[in-house]
């Protein structure tokens, strides 16, 4: 019976014969994958966490005071001299420091939200 799908040989063992791999070893790849996934949340932060919510603060700080210096300077009644690069840069470097603030706020946010969570619950 060459060709048929009978005994062990059903279609999908995987086979040269077979198209589609057995279904046996799709549910061992699947439970590989289901292992790698946490079942239920950590218990605590990790340390890259930890170490993320210590440095936020001062990393905020570090920004604002950079964005600060950037607006005084901005601000100046000679800028124009300068140059249109330095302007141009500048102005970057200020849309950045707002992108970077909005990402660093938005993360402590988290992280404080997480670990209240992990405290109360």
């Amino acid at each position: 019976m060459e060709g048929t799908a009978t005994g062990s040989h059903n279609g999908r063992c995987g086979c040269a014969r077979c198209p589609r791999p057995c279904p046996a070893a799709e549910t061992a790849a699947e439970a590989a994958v289901d292992r790698s996934r946490p079942g239920k949340p950590a218990a605590k932060l990790s340390y890259k966490e930890t170490r993320q919510l210590e440095q936020l603060p001062a990393r905020i700080e570090a920004l604002e005071q950079e964005q600060q210096a950037l607006t005084a300077r901005m601000c100046a009644a000679d800028y124009h001299a300068l140059g249109p690069e330095r302007i141009r840069s500048d102005r970057l470097r200020s849309e950045a420091i707002d992108q970077e603030l909005e990402e660093a706020f938005a993360r402590w946010a988290e992280l404080e939200a997480r670990l209240a969570s992990l405290k109360s619950g």
